[in-house]
């Protein structure tokens, strides 16, 4: 589905999950002591929670 598609209440939706995901990747791999991370998170995490 594009983002111009979608209602305001979904993308917004979508964009927390994504940002407070990453909030907790970051704290576990500084404490882990790692420097790096790639953000795999996806629209499709919302699929089971949708349907």
């Amino acid at each position: 589905m594009a983002a111009t598609a979608t209602s305001e209440e979904y993308y917004n939706l979508v964009t927390d999950v994504c940002v407070r995901g990453l909030k907790y990747a970051i704290l576990a791999i500084r404490d882990s002591g790692g420097r790096s991370f790639v953000n795999m998170s996806s629209i499709a995490a919302l699929v089971v929670a949708t349907a």
